[in-house]
């Protein structure tokens, strides 16, 4: 007869989870709070406990990454959308922030190209996007 994980170690693996600290899951668990730290470090190396820990951090992160993926659709289809959709540019400019946000794309710098500037101190970068900007007017 295979051993089952009991109320208590549900609780107290639940609250690991979600991040709080193990003496304080042990506690929360119902468990005895003499030698709490110590007692909850030896629940954590228990076979069932450590297997179900695993098993809620699994489900938690595709429930997060599917979230996810869900959000990235809906500010895609606000991008994507036209006229007909009554979806206002300003709303469009917002998810695209908001898309730009989550998938980390870094903002556009804004170059100084005035005449001041000699070309020999232009960065990398600034020479970089004035090549990009003749390059386009060129097509």
């Amino acid at each position: 007869m295979s051993k089952q994980i009991n109320p208590r170690q549900l609780k107290f693996a639940e609250a690991v989870v979600i991040g709080t600290p193990l003496d304080t899951a042990y506690l929360q668990a119902g468990y005895v709070g003499k030698h709490a730290s110590v007692r909850a470090s030896n629940l954590m190396q228990n076979p069932l406990v450590k297997a179900h820990i695993k098993e809620l951090q699994t489900k938690s992160t595709d429930a997060i990454i599917a979230s996810l993926i869900k959000c990235k659709s809906v500010l895609t289809k606000k991008i994507e959308a036209n006229v007909n959709d009554k979806v206002t540019h300003q709303t469009q400019i917002k998810a695209i922030e908001t898309l730009a946000k989550l998938e980390n794309w870094e903002s556009p710098q804004k170059i100084d190209l005035s005449v001041e500037k000699k070309i020999e101190d232009l960065s990398y970068d600034e020479l970089h996007s004035l090549l990009a900007i003749e390059l386009k007017k060129a097509e």
